[in-house]
């Protein structure tokens, strides 16, 4: 919800992460990210089922970069709210990710499902190791884990197959 043009480096496709939104007594306030801890990540040019992200997210920032020129979107928001602004995270919930939920499959008419917002997450942690074939130590550093052992025992030691590979591996 806090991310601004500035924190997105296109041409390396890598995103600072060093602030979120947070909501106290009905202000919002910027703040550094979960304990303290500011990283960079990196984005694809193409999700794991084809989306053309990077290229999305390209025309997305020259689009907010002629809304800050104009005046409208002063702070250089990629996602403003309708009104060029930091989102609530309750009228985010039900004005975006409802819809991207729905029209994504993840939730049926009545909001139930299995993915949320974390879940992309998830894939990316998962398609990361397994995909890209990344070291879990590079994994826990993009996602910001407090250490390599909680990347290994989120998304190794759950991945299905995992059992499998082993026993394959070791014949």
């Amino acid at each position: 919800a806090a991310l601004t043009i500035a924190q997105v480096d296109q041409a390396a496709r890598v995103i600072a992460v060093d602030r979120k939104v947070i909501e106290v007594a009905g202000h919002l306030y910027i703040e550094a990210p979960k304990n303290r801890k500011s990283r960079k990540t990196i984005y694809p040019r193409l999700t794991p089922s084809g989306y053309p992200l990077a290229e999305r997210l390209t025309a997305r920032i020259q689009a907010a970069r002629a809304e800050q020129a104009a005046g409208v979107n002063p702070l250089g928001l990629i996602f403003p709210s309708p009104e060029f602004k930091l989102w609530r995270s309750s009228n985010f919930n039900r004005n975006v990710l409802k819809r991207a939920y729905a029209a994504a499959g993840w939730r049926d008419n009545v909001g139930n499902g299995r993915w949320t917002w974390h879940s992309l997450r998830h894939v990316f942690c998962t398609t990361v190791l397994f995909t890209w074939k990344l070291d879990p130590t590079d994994v826990s550093c993009m996602a910001g884990h407090a250490n390599v052992r909680t990347t290994l025992l989120m998304y190794v030691g759950t991945t299905a197959g995992v059992l499998d590979r082993a026993r394959k591996a070791t014949q």
